[in-house]
């Protein structure tokens, strides 16, 4: 008889269970990562109680994010239905509707170009929209103008799903959006940025407290200088970012805290 050791097991239920869930797990990932993204992927995770990184600016637009307020969703709408079908309506200003223009939708309409990938989580921002497959793939549509698709630097909008290149090989778990950025968390625990940096809310420099420009990013761009693996990200209120991460204790933590005045 042959038994199997712990991680052998851990190994086996991670993959059997994302097999299950259609999340075409590789050979190159870990169980470990995989048991990461089954968490969000089966809404099973256990709640942050640690202390966040914080970056951005707090003495501007201190008005929280409200997911039903006409300013932030636009009037556009999604659902995805029981065959993983994303289906948009609404207003289709700068084609966030992704159907390949920029016309209104009355009823809801499905969204093609999604490689035949079945739609897991879907985030709308007010002229952007981006969208997990099951297989953690992310595509984008919509307006660009900041550079918050991480498609690179593009003339107007962007008006069909297009994957992410610069997340090839990344399995994305979550997504946190702003007006102008779009901020990805990996089942490895890392996370990527893209789109305006003006507010210093995407965080991405070599060293915490070194002088740098604050710039754009068009493609997806890693935070460099988290310790730890971070395993939450929220955008409480506009130009402010927070990563949860684990294994820092309150004291690394603010000392690797970051803010504009």
């Amino acid at each position: 008889m042959t038994y199997k050791t712990m991680s052998e097991n851990v190994y086996t239920y991670a993959r059997d269970q994302a097999q299950l869930q259609e999340m075409e797990p590789t050979t190159e990932e870990l169980s470990s990562d995989l048991l990461f993204a089954l968490s969000y992927f089966l809404n099973q995770r256990a709640p942050c109680t640690t202390k966040p990184f914080e970056f951005g600016d707090d003495t501007h637009f201190r008005k929280k994010w409200d997911d039903d307020a006409q300013y932030f969703v636009s009037t556009r709408y999604k659902k995805i239905n029981e065959e993983g079908e994303l289906q948009t309506w609404g207003n289709g200003f700068q084609g966030g509707l992704g159907h390949g223009d920029q016309k209104h939708r009355q009823m809801p309409t499905k969204v093609e170009g999604l490689g035949g990938k079945k739609a897991w989580k879907v985030f709308m921002g007010p002229y952007h929209t981006v969208v997990i497959t099951t297989d953690g793939k992310v595509y984008t549509w919509g307006m660009n103008d900041e550079g918050q698709l991480g498609q690179g630097k593009t003339l107007g909008p962007i008006l069909k799903p297009e994957v992410v290149l610069g997340l090839e090989g990344h399995r994305v778990v979550d997504v946190a959006l702003d007006k102008h950025s779009t901020v990805f968390l990996t089942s490895k625990g890392e996370v990527f940025v893209t789109g305006e940096n003006l507010y210093d809310d995407l965080g991405t420099f070599d060293e915490m407290y070194a002088d740098y420009e604050l710039c754009n990013y068009w493609n997806p761009t890693k935070m460099t200088d988290l310790k730890g693996k971070a395993v939450a990200i929220s955008r409480p209120k506009m130009h402010w970012l927070e990563v949860y991460v684990s294994g820092l204790d309150d004291k690394e933590l603010n000392k690797k805290k970051r803010r504009l005045k």
